[in-house]
């Protein structure tokens, strides 16, 4: 009959390698998952496939630690960048849970006690970590004498030993024994972020590519991404107050996309601004810190450009968005039906431009337009037609009929383009007010002049 033991299973590569080792060892390998609050379920996910491929036990203990303390709980609060390989001294990173392997391993000796385990597994590691007090050696040691002293089995002499095989590993050599005893990598998860994809730029994502690499070997986890998947060339992240439509005044953080699929002669985006390539995983980033430093926001407003050329990027940190309770903002050209319906049940507020031809100079979308607001109708949403001295009445009048066909109650919002050469005419009082009476009279009641107010506060 083989030995049991207990392995502390998180569904990362080293617990996985962990498992491994104790399965070639010829323990019977009870593994024990922790669902704790952390951020996001994808390494439990994992640690289930792990488990499963590797023939043991599974059993998930969900617990509640209602003091956060950590930023992979509080998912109000930012993840940090990786700073691993600049940080001296006793400094500890956000992202340690406070007691987390203290709670864990209590748990672990509590269970092997009672099934008869003689061993308890823990992947802990003190050469390639973050620096958490509760991954180093002499921790250890310390907490096997505790259990000794508080346990029956300790008192009567079997005390349940705790084994950290990995503690004195480089992640190096970590990757290669696991290679070796054939873990399955490609179900692991490292990344402090949930998602897709990995972000590539927390501590425990850097410290695996860091493995991978010295160990020279691919990361299987990464061989079926896609190298551009989820990225998108953004100008701006910043925060201010919305300038048009019917949230005029809130404060939001903005998100400006750098491509855009039209060319509208009054477009005051400025063209010179050069794109960063952002993952999901660094947006999402950016964000949390600019709502902790400048915070409170009402929404997050991505813009452009135009955002939904980037529907990948938006369907995977859309969702992350939501579990951190952010609202989502999209301002649109309301071109894009097929890729609305991709990011639509992630979306708060939808700020659909209707283009007009004589307005933008360029051609008519006036069937994407009427499929575009079925759509986004589904949701709060506005429709904003942006008129200039060269705007005529026909076009006003088919926006006004694509609106009423959907639901005449829709806000229409006409707003007067900001000059954007010196030179640049406005369009004149009477044209607009002659706008305003003829979508009243056409049964789109809530319809009204809005400039853009940051231009004329003069913010971003």
């Amino acid at each position: 009959m083989k030995k049991k033991a207990v392995v502390l299973l998180s569904g990362g590569l080293d617990s996985a390698t962990t498992l491994y080792l104790a399965k070639d060892q010829g323990y019977k390998c009870h593994s024990l998952v922790f669902d704790y609050g952390q951020r996001h379920k994808r390494e439990l996910r994992s640690a289930r496939k792990i488990a499963a491929a590797a023939g043991a036990d599974y059993k998930v203990l969900k617990i509640t630690l209602p003091w956060k303390g950590s930023s992979l709980l509080d998912k109000r609060g930012p993840l940090p960048r990786s700073d691993f390989k600049k940080r001296t001294g006793p400094k500890i990173p956000s992202t340690y849970v406070p007691g987390r392997n203290i709670i864990f391993l209590s748990f672990a000796i509590s269970y092997a006690e009672a099934i008869g385990a003689d061993v308890v597994f823990i992947g802990a590691n003190a050469i390639d970590y973050s620096g958490y007090p509760d991954c180093r050696a002499d921790f250890y040691r310390s907490f096997v004498e505790t259990a000794r002293l508080g346990t029956r089995r300790g008192r009567e002499g079997k005390a349940v030993e705790v084994l950290t095989p990995l503690i004195n590993k480089t992640k190096s050599d970590i990757v290669k024994l696991g290679t070796s005893l054939g873990v399955p990598y490609r179900y692991t998860w490292s990344c402090y972020r949930g998602g897709k994809a990995p972000c590539g730029r927390c501590d425990s994502c850097l410290l695996r590519a860091k493995g991978f690499k010295e160990a020279g070997l691919k990361d299987p986890l990464l061989k079926g991404l896609k190298a551009d998947a989820a990225k998108a060339g953004i100008t701006e992240i910043f925060s201010s107050i919305q300038g048009e439509g019917i949230f005029l005044g809130v404060k939001q953080i903005f998100v400006r996309f750098k491509k855009c699929n039209m060319a509208c002669a009054y477009c005051d985006v400025p063209r010179e601004l050069a794109p960063k390539v952002y993952g999901a995983g660094d947006l999402l980033g950016k964000i949390e810190e600019l709502e902790k430093n400048k915070g409170p926001h009402h929404s997050i407003s991505f813009t452009g450009g135009e955002p939904l050329l980037y529907a990948d990027l938006l369907a995977e940190i859309l969702p992350e968005l939501k579990k951190r309770r952010f609202k989502v903002y999209l301002e649109t050209n309301g071109t894009l039906p097929e890729e609305l319906k991709k990011i639509i049940d992630h979306a708060d507020v939808i700020a659909m431009d209707l283009k007009l031809p004589s307005s933008t100079g360029e051609r008519s979308f006036w069937k994407e337009h009427a499929e575009f607001l079925k759509i986004a109708s589904l949701k709060k949403v506005f429709v904003k037609v942006v008129v200039t001295p060269r705007t005529n009445k026909i076009d006003i009048s088919k926006s006004i009929e694509i609106v009423k066909d959907v639901d005449g109650k829709i806000p229409l919002i006409i707003q007067p383009a900001s000059p954007v050469f010196k030179d640049t005419k406005a369009i004149s009082d009477n044209r607009l007010f002659e706008f305003l009476e003829l979508a009243s009279a056409r049964g789109v009641s809530n319809t009204r002049i809005v400039p853009q107010l940051h231009k004329i506060l003069g913010v971003r």
